[in-house]
């Protein structure tokens, strides 16, 4: 990369022309930069009541995917054979 920026700052440096065009280009991008909000720093750090708030969602959902799967038989997805079953399955449905 350094290389190249060197590369492109000599050429600059010879062809007036280039130089317009490397001077048109960066300026086309610091104003696509100041414009894009995901190019303007980090987000500010969450508040503690909202990080708070997402623990007890995730803690609710939990315990709705665990109140859901009390009743079903949990056949593993690991361990050998865990795929031949998953694949018979399908064909007996």
């Amino acid at each position: 990369p350094w290389r190249a920026y060197e590369a492109v700052l000599h050429e600059a440096e010879k062809d007036r022309r280039f130089a317009a065009h490397v001077a048109q280009s960066s300026a086309r991008i610091l104003k696509f930069k100041q414009r894009s909000g995901e190019l303007k720093g980090f987000p500010l750090r969450p508040r503690t009541k909202v990080i708070e708030t997402l623990r007890e969602l995730v803690r609710d959902f939990s315990n709705i995917v665990e109140e859901m799967q009390e009743g079903v038989p949990q056949e593993g997805l690991a361990g050998e054979g865990a795929p031949q079953r998953r694949i018979a399955r399908e064909q007996q449905a």
